[in-house]
């Protein structure tokens, strides 16, 4: 299946189009009324956390069971665990499916990443249960360790495999007894890269009147340069209390709150020196660029 005709059959379904509709639309595509698409999410993560990669899965017939390997293209990222989705949960209530099996270390998974494989069949007697028909139905929830050791930035493929195992555990959807094979989507972990840090002047924020300290006179001059206009600022960006990029009454509030009513402290860089994290003011003159 083409990734045109993965898109739009999510876009149909987001206009709330019924299923028909679609799957009408879509028979001009060779075989996309007839696909089963098995997915894995992507999200990002930061190293040392855990995170979770949602299977789902979308099929034109109830489905009674289904099976796939996974593999994640990367050591630093580590299955821990594997539950059933909540599409199963819905089809077959609290009790859970009467079979679901899960590897954490199954055979042949590639030496330079890690995998499981995944079985389930919802109920092993009559009357026979199944998921009903649908789109991105949530099969399986995979929780993983991202390793201290992943690198910032890194983009770790997730990738569906019918190589692993032994025997080796298929893509296929139970449908009366008889496999579909599934179509699969890979998924992409990126791990979360730290921005650099913020570069410019050096300041203490709310320090209006540069003297190094916090206290009263920081307010009156903030007022007086919101009233007259005159007593210009030598850092605009210190008077900025609370950092939206305007220097105006509120930011003489906020600074009285904090100073005398337990308010809440002006936003960085405070109580230390620091650079702007948002740049959107100039700070000409500060007593903190002449610090050691």
């Amino acid at each position: 299946m083409s990734t045109v005709f993965k898109t739009a059959f999510k876009f149909a379904c987001a206009l709330g189009l019924p299923a028909v509709v679609f799957l009408m639309v879509s028979s001009v595509h060779a075989g996309g009324a007839d696909d089963y698409i098995i997915e894995a999410s992507s999200t990002v993560v930061e190293p040392g956390t855990t995170g979770e990669t949602f299977i789902t899965l979308d099929h034109p017939e109830d489905v009674e069971a289904y099976s796939f390997g996974l593999v994640y293209d990367s050591n630093d990222i580590d299955p821990l665990s594997a539950e059933v989705g909540s599409a199963v949960l819905d089809a077959t209530g609290p009790a859970g499916p009467d079979f679901f099996f899960v590897d954490l270390m199954p055979a042949a998974v590639p030496v330079t990443g890690n995998g499981l494989t995944v079985a389930c069949i919802l109920s092993l007697s009559f009357p026979i249960v199944t998921i009903p028909a649908g789109i991105q139905q949530e099969i399986t929830a995979i929780t993983f360790d991202c390793l201290p050791s992943a690198t910032p930035g890194a983009e770790i493929a997730i990738d569906f495999s019918d190589q692993l195992g032994d025997p080796q555990i298929l893509l296929v959807a139970s449908v009366i007894g008889q496999d579909q094979f599934l179509v699969p989507f890979s998924g992409l972990i990126t791990v979360f890269e730290e921005p650099p840090p913020p570069t410019g002047p050096s300041f203490v924020r709310g320090d209006a009147n540069g003297d190094g300290a916090l206290d009263i006179s920081d307010p009156v001059r903030i007022g007086v340069y919101v009233a007259r206009g005159v007593n210009q600022l030598a850092c605009l960006a210190a008077g900025d209390v609370d950092d939206d990029g305007l220097i105006q009454l509120s930011d003489v509030v906020l600074l009285l709150t904090y100073l005398f009513s337990d308010g809440a402290a002006p936003a960085a860089p405070y109580p230390d020196c620091g650079a702007d994290p948002t740049t959107d003011l100039d700070c000409l003159n500060s007593p903190c660029q002449f610090q050691p």
